[in-house]
């Protein structure tokens, strides 16, 4: 799972090259408004190219569908192939990919600073009945929170 992730960031990072050039302390844009389009087109057209390599293999476990930019928002569409949403522990499945996804982002500099910057990242799993696992969402405030850990913010399936 944590390799997962992992690969997928290394690509979202190989994308961001020019974003995070754009993003310096001098401020290349002549508004807040400048900048958070350039981000919003940027991360649209980084999720377009992602998706068109996709749907791929991530493991043995677990299938990455898509990728959506909406905004300031990246969300990755994953699919564990080989159990029903019905037959995973939400919550524990739950704590592991917001371990590792906030292990993973918030002390990396290049997605750091694009989540300074105001980009979500969400993580959407589903079973491979189609029904959603769990939804993990990770922005600056989860970042900079001490107690986001104990408390990720989710949705749940129920059973």
């Amino acid at each position: 799972m944590r390799k997962c992730i992992s690969l997928f960031l290394v690509i979202l990072l190989i994308g961001i090259s020019t974003l995070l050039y754009a993003l310096d302390k001098a401020g290349n844009f002549e508004s807040q408004e400048e900048r958070d389009r350039y981000i919003a087109d940027t991360l649209k057209k980084m999720a377009m190219e992602m998706s068109s390599q996709m749907p791929m293999m991530m493991d043995t476990e677990t299938r990455a569908d898509f990728v959506l930019a909406l905004g300031k928002t990246i969300n990755f569409r994953m699919t564990l192939i080989n159990v029903n949403s019905t037959d995973v522990n939400a919550e524990e499945f739950n704590k592991t990919i917001w371990s590792n996804v906030n292990d993973i982002a918030c002390k990396n500099k290049a997605t750091r600073t694009l989540i300074d910057a105001g980009v979500n990242y969400v993580y959407i799993y589903y079973g491979k009945n189609g029904r959603m696992i769990t939804r993990v969402a990770l922005d600056k405030y989860k970042c900079n929170s001490n107690h986001s850990l104990e408390n990720p913010t989710t949705h749940k399936t129920t059973k």
